[in-house]
C-alpha cells in the first residue's frame, strides 16, 4: 500500500512510498508507546474544552469549499479495498493522501514543535489544498479546468484608482510643481530617460534595469502619455513618485503632455473609456500645465524634451518664460518641444512635423559655446537602437519605449550619468509581460518616426 511514512526522516516533503508490513508494524507500536506514560500506564485523556461558535460566515464557506474540494467526482476515486492504515477505516485516496501530508508537516515541519493531531486535517489551509489538487492531478492524468481570460487583462490586474482620489493625487503634484523653475538645475549622478508613452509594464522593467527611487536620481525628459495602453496608470505613477521623492525625480514637459495632443492620440479615449468621465483627463491636464520645461545637470548638460529654437540663445531666457498654460503652435516652448536635429542641414529649416524646427549640427555647437555647456540631450524622436549620438558627441538622444506602439520592434535605453559626467547607455527590450494588452491603435501621424 502506499500512504506517507512520517517515520522516514530522510524523505523528501511530501513524499509518498511504499510502506511494508514491518513498517506498518513499528508505527503501531510507536504510536501506542507515544500514548503512555514512563510507568508504561495509558496517559489520562484530558478534556477538550469546547469553543464556543463563532458568529463568521466566512468560517461555514471556507468548511463548505474544502467539503467540495475534497468529494468532487474528479477527486473522489473510491477504493473499496480494506485499508491496512492505522484507524482500519475505508478512506478516499485523495483525503487520506492530503491528510497524512499535513499531518506529517504538522509533526516534522512545525517551526514551533508543537505536535498536532488527525484532527488538523479539518484545518487545513486552502494553499495546501490547491497546491495538492495540482499534484493529485498530474499523477492521475487530469486536466484543470480552463481558467476564463478576461477581455480586458491588464485593466483587471491594475486596480484602478477612483476619480475623487486622482484629484487629491493631481493637486498635490500641482503644489509640488509650481515651485519648480522653468530651468531645473540638478546635480550628477543622475539617470535621464526619454519618452514612455503610456507602456506602464515597460516603465516598471526601465526601474528594474536602473534602480528604482529614490535609490537612483531620475530625470525624464517627457511624453509620459498617450499612444500606450496605460497612460492613466503611467502618469499617477509618476506623479506619486513625486509627491514621494520630489528630490529624486525630476519630470520636464514633452510635446505629448497638453490637451489638443492627448485628445488625437489616445490619452483623452483612455480616460473616458475607464471612468466614463473626462474629468480624469482634465485634472492631468492641469499638472501637464506645470511641468518643467528644461533641466541642467551640473551646469554642463542642457536636458529638454525635443530640441532647440532658433529664438533661444542664452539659457537664463528661459526663466523668463510663463509655461503654465496650454502650448502654442509657435514660440519658443513650441520649439524646444517639437524641434530635431538633422545631419544634412545647416542652422534650421521648417520641420515636417508641422510644429518646432529642424536644426543642424553648427545650430547644436553654438548653442552649447554660448552657454558653456558640454552637450544636449534630448528625447522625442523614436531609435531603434535605443539611444544615438550626434554632432561630435555634442547631442543625444535618448528613446525609453522599447517596441513603441507594440509593433516597432525597437529596443529602449537609459543614460547614466556619474559624477565626472561620463555616460553609460543600459539598452532594454520590452518587457514579455502576460499581463499586458495590446492597444488598438489608429493611422500613425506624420511625425510618428
Amino acid at each position: 500500500m502506499f500512504y506517507l511514512n512520517p517515520f522516514v526522516y530522510n524523505q523528501p516533503r511530501y513524499y509518498v512510498h511504499y510502506c511494508s508490513p514491518m513498517d506498518h508494524y513499528l508505527y503501531n507500536i510507536q504510536k501506542h508507546l507515544n500514548e503512555m506514560n514512563e510507568y508504561g500506564q495509558p496517559k489520562p485523556k484530558v478534556a477538550k474544552k469546547k469553543e464556543e461558535p463563532k458568529d463568521n460566515g466566512n468560517e461555514y464557506i471556507q468548511n463548505q469549499k474544502r467539503y467540495e474540494i475534497l468529494h468532487h467526482k474528479d477527486y473522489v476515486e473510491e477504493h473499496h479495498e480494506e485499508s491496512t492504515d492505522f484507524d482500519g477505516n475505508k478512506h478516499i485516496v485523495f483525503r487520506r493522501q492530503l491528510g497524512n501530508r499535513w499531518y506529517e508537516r504538522e509533526i516534522f515541519i512545525n517551526s514551533e514543535g508543537k505536535e498536532s493531531t488527525k484532527e488538523s486535517w479539518h484545518n487545513i489551509p486552502d494553499q495546501e489544498i490547491e497546491s495538492f489538487k495540482e499534484e493529485w492531478n498530474v499523477l492521475h492524468g487530469i486536466k484543470p479546468e480552463p481558467k476564463k481570460e478576461l477581455e480586458n487583462k491588464s485593466e483587471e490586474k491594475l486596480k484602478q484608482i477612483k476619480e475623487n482620489e486622482i484629484k487629491i493625487i493631481c493637486d498635490k503634484a500641482i503644489e509640488i510643481l509650481q515651485e519648480e523653475p522653468n530651468l531645473v538645475h540638478l546635480e550628477a549622478p543622475i539617470t535621464v530617460c526619454g519618452d514612455i508613452h503610456g507602456q506602464f509594464y515597460d516603465l516598471l522593467e526601465l526601474f528594474q534595469i536602473g534602480g528604482n527611487t529614490p535609490i537612483t536620481n531620475y530625470l525624464f525628459l517627457g511624453d509620459y502619455v498617450d499612444r500606450g495602453y496605460n497612460s492613466i496608470e503611467t502618469i499617477l505613477y509618476f506623479m506619486l513618485l513625486k509627491i514621494l521623492y520630489p528630490d529624486r525625480i525630476t519630470l520636464l514637459r514633452g510635446n505629448h503632455e497638453c490637451q489638443q495632443i492627448t485628445m488625437q492620440y489616445g490619452f483623452y479615449e483612455e480616460c473616458r473609456r475607464k471612468y466614463n468621465s473626462i474629468n480624469v483627463w482634465k485634472y492631468c491636464c492641469r499638472v501637464f500645465n506645470t511641468l518643467p520645461l528644461a533641466a541642467l545637470i551640473e551646469n554642463r548638460i542642457f536636458c529638454v524634451h525635443g530640441g532647440l529654437s532658433p529664438s533661444l540663445e542664452k539659457l537664463d531666457e528661459l526663466m523668463k518664460l510663463h509655461r503654465v498654460k496650454e502650448i502654442e503652435h509657435e514660440g519658443v516652448i513650441s520649439d524646444i518641444l517639437w524641434s530635431d536635429p538633422e545631419e544634412d542641414i545647416e542652422g534650421y529649416r521648417i520641420s515636417p512635423r508641422g510644429a518646432g524646427f529642424l536644426f543642424g549640427g553648427d545650430a547644436v555647437s553654438k548653442f552649447v559655446e554660448t552657454n558653456k555647456l558640454d552637450c544636449v540631450v534630448r528625447a522625442h524622436q523614436l531609435v531603434l537602437e535605443g539611444y544615438k549620438i550626434m554632432f561630435d558627441n555634442k547631442l543625444f538622444t535618448v528613446w525609453s519605449a522599447p517596441n513603441y506602439c507594440y509593433r516597432c520592434g525597437n529596443v529602449a535605453s537609459i543614460m547614466e550619468v556619474d559624477e565626472d559626467l561620463e555616460k553609460d547607455f543600459k539598452v532594454f527590450e520590452a518587457t514579455t509581460n502576460e499581463e499586458k494588452q495590446t492597444p488598438v491603435i489608429k493611422d500613425l501621424p506624420e511625425y510618428f518616426l
